[in-house]
């Protein structure tokens, strides 16, 4: 729709909610993802972050349990530096649950169009472990450019929409543990 315009993906994955389950049940689990949602909902549409990027609109959304998207139109190539430091904001706080205080991990990954589009190569990776933010290094970001869901969604029309079967999530070609079963959905 917006071809000729700089938009960015955000995906963030909260790592071991599936701890936060076990521990306290599902009910309680999902209290705190909607407070996850509650707290990125006010810093993604936060107006002075929004207005530094003229004309962007935000989509945002909890898209696989304990994983959010962020889609921004029209931004500058530098925008995830805003971004990943809203999204940090949200966990430097603590949750709470009865009264257990804690705080979450969690993996936040950046994707620019039209930049990344063509190659598939991941452009910078971000991992929170505790309170520490740690930046992959460059040689651990992979190209998923020959995976088969990329080469699926590149085939697709414009108002095809694309749905993976369910498979294991693979980093550095390795099942992912814990594993986790992954589907894919592409527009």
């Amino acid at each position: 729709k917006y071809p000729d315009e700089v938009h960015l993906l955000a995906l963030l994955d909260i790592y071991d909610f599936n701890k936060i389950n076990h521990k306290y049940g599902l009910e309680k689990g999902d209290e705190i993802l909607k407070e996850v949602a509650r707290r990125l909902r006010v810093v993604i549409n936060d107006h002075k972050l929004i207005m530094s990027y003229k004309n962007s609109k935000v989509i945002f959304g909890r898209f696989n349990g304990d994983e959010f998207g962020i889609f921004v139109y029209n931004v500058n190539k530098d925008c995830h530096k805003d971004i990943s430091d809203k999204i940090n904001s949200v966990f430097r706080e603590a949750f709470k649950i009865d009264n257990d205080v804690f705080h979450l991990s969690y993996n936040l990954g950046f994707a620019y169009y039209p930049y990344d589009a063509k190659n598939g190569k991941e452009i910078i990776k971000l991992v929170k472990v505790r309170d520490e933010i740690i930046k992959i290094t460059k040689d651990q970001l992979q190209n998923k450019f020959l995976t088969e869901y990329v080469q699926d969604t590149l085939k697709l029309n414009d108002d095809d929409i694309y749905l993976s079967k369910i498979n294991l999530n693979k980093e550095h070609n390795s099942i992912e543990f814990p594993i986790k079963p992954t589907i894919r959905i592409a527009k």
